[in-house]
């Protein structure tokens, strides 16, 4: 909200969802507590509020701040990139040794023998 400078679209659905019940809460005190203002301002005025049944679910973005939503954003392409990784190097590991060895007999053909290093070669090779 504060580096926005507005509430988001699902807190203000939320909001006026809600804000009915805890109106009709806050605009009928308890006796001896007739002034609206006043009775707003006492811990059992919002002790009242916090026991109403709202019906309410609260994502986890609303109640994460930008810098840590662009943290998890960060952490999480960090672990796509380790996951496909992983991957990438179980597929090089399982790939049978026929495979390997077609694709060496091709890298050595004339036309292909300057498009692979020669550590490439040799990895193909042992």
């Amino acid at each position: 909200i504060w580096e926005e400078q507005k509430v988001p679209q699902e807190l203000y659905k939320i909001l006026e969802s809600i804000a009915p019940e805890v109106y009709d809460d806050i605009m009928n005190p308890p006796e001896r507590n007739a002034n609206v203002g006043q009775w707003c301002k006492k811990v059992k005025c919002w002790d009242s509020v916090k026991e109403l049944k709202l019906p309410i679910k609260i994502d986890n973005d609303l109640l994460t701040d930008f810098e840590e939503q662009k943290y998890n954003k960060k952490e999480s392409k960090k672990e796509k990139k380790l996951d496909s990784s992983i991957e990438i190097e179980s597929f090089v590991i399982n790939l049978k040794k026929e495979k390997w060895n077609k694709l060496l007999t091709y890298h050595q053909k004339d036309e292909m023998k300057f498009q692979v290093s020669t550590m490439q070669l040799n990895i193909l090779t042992d």
